[in-house]
């Protein structure tokens, strides 16, 4: 089988048993079915001038979102999902360039089709900014006008950006848009990026930026709450400090990286002997750089401890002499966190750090693509001894990833979220609308190397 082939049904998944490392190939093989299986069809649905990135699909029922949906219909546009999304088809097509695996007509095909949507996208985008000072709010209508959802749950109007703190809206924004640009040798369009990402960075430090997040899980409490800190903004803009690097070669951006790092290291990560076990990660600090408790409670994400983890790793494969100073601290990270969240079937979206129980048992998808990337990142450098513990960590989330996400009816897409007991959630991750290949792809495709 090709992979160019592009059928489904060749997927083979998680039915391979015993699942070994000796099996690598055929998981190779499956990647880039799933990775190329999953970009057409994003592609295919950008058909017809639409101005945005329509990713309104639900997996579990292989029909689009009810168009009248407040929450979910195509007049509500989710910026993150259009930023991650230009990051995410640039570095695709970067892949496609390069990837011997894939035939020649496959390939120019899908790159054609990248190179017709992200100018287009990024036009929307930026008319949008335009009507709101240059920000972007968490949702808004195409125009650019912004969104929220009230006490009662009803989506309403929200107030203007203008004014507004730089949010994770406008980073992961600022990096898709640098991605993009510099994919399509735009030049005006990546100064633009960097002088984005620039207040974002000054927003970051001096403790101006903020999360502008929208909770659409009552069980997910991701808004303000006053004298709690997240990383997010370092995590994302440490994602965002890679990607400058890349595309300009500037060290600013690699010690920029380093500096997000060390941060979160020293302020969100238990290292060594302490109140926690070493490699514990909580989400949020207090006013004094504190674990922030809630209650007698310390969140933790579990899959946010990995996807820093493999962030991490990614940045550091630039400088691997650096590395050193931190492969050891990322390795406890990614480990301590797998074991504290997997339950056989994914990730725990959150772990109370005091009680060492779950405080949230729904299962998102994400959290297993972006823990196979650290896992895969942090083998090449890592002890003899310490190898076959990352490899089984790879193995077991794709397992899980393949064999319970994975819906191959539906272009093999994974389905958004899962229960405790394996059965699909209603819960919304972050966002209702599909992942345009950030979590999945773009981590799917960082593990090719270690399974060559």
């Amino acid at each position: 089988m090709k992979p160019a082939d592009l059928r489904p049904e060749d997927f083979v998944g998680a039915k391979s048993h015993p699942l070994t490392w000796s099996r690598r190939e055929e998981i190779r093989k499956d990647v880039i079915l799933q990775v190329l299986s999953a970009l057409r069809f994003l592609l295919q649905r950008q058909e017809g001038d639409k101005p945005f990135l329509d990713t309104k699909f639900q997996v579990g029922s292989g029909k689009d979102f009810d168009r009248d949906d407040p929450l979910r219909g195509g007049h509500v546009i989710y910026t993150w999902i259009q930023g991650r999304g230009l990051e995410a088809l640039a570095d695709h097509a970067r892949w496609l360039e390069k990837e011997e695996a894939i035939g020649e007509e496959l390939r120019k095909s899908l790159i054609s089709a990248i190179r017709v949507v992200l100018p287009r996208v990024i036009g929307s985008m930026e008319a949008a900014r335009a009507g709101q000072g240059g920000k972007l709010p968490f949702m808004m209508r195409s125009a650019g006008d912004p969104l929220m959802v009230d006490r009662a749950g009803e989506v309403v109007a929200g107030g203007s950006s203008a004014d507004s703190n730089w949010s994770l809206s406008d980073l992961f924004y600022a990096k898709g848009l640098g991605a993009a640009a510099n994919y399509l040798g735009d030049f005006r369009l990546f100064a633009l990026a960097e002088q984005n990402f620039a207040g974002i960075i000054e927003a970051i430090r001096s403790g101006k930026f903020s999360s502008g997040q929208i909770g659409l899980d009552p069980k997910n409490p991701v808004q303000e709450v006053s004298g709690r800190f997240s990383h997010a903004g370092r995590m994302i803009g440490l994602s965002a400090a890679t990607q400058f690097y890349r595309c300009s070669g500037q060290s600013h951006y690699f010690d920029l990286g380093l500096e997000f790092i060390e941060f979160i290291l020293r302020y969100h990560v238990q290292r060594g002997a302490g109140r926690f076990a070493d490699g514990d990660f909580w989400e949020y600090v207090d006013s004094s750089g504190q674990p922030w408790e809630d209650g007698a409670r310390v969140w933790s994400d579990p899959g946010h401890a990995t996807e820093f983890a493999g962030l991490a790793f990614a940045h550091l494969d630039a400088r691997p002499d650096l590395g050193e100073l931190f492969y050891g601290d990322l390795r406890r990270v990614l480990k301590r966190n797998f074991s504290n969240g997997f339950t056989g079937l994914g990730l725990m979206k959150a772990f109370d750090l005091s009680a060492r129980m779950p405080i949230n048992s729904d299962l998102p998808w994400w959290a297993l693509p972006e823990t196979m990337r650290a896992a895969a990142l942090a083998l090449p450098t890592a002890p003899a001894d310490e190898k076959q513990e990352l490899v089984e960590i790879f193995l077991r989330s794709w397992e899980a990833f393949a064999g319970r996400f994975v819906r191959k009816e539906y272009h093999l897409l994974p389905v958004p979220c899962l229960d405790q007991w394996g059965n699909e959630s209603k819960a919304i991750p972050a966002v209702p609308d599909g992942d345009p290949g950030y979590h999945t792809g773009l981590s799917l495709l960082a593990c090719l190397p270690a399974l060559n």
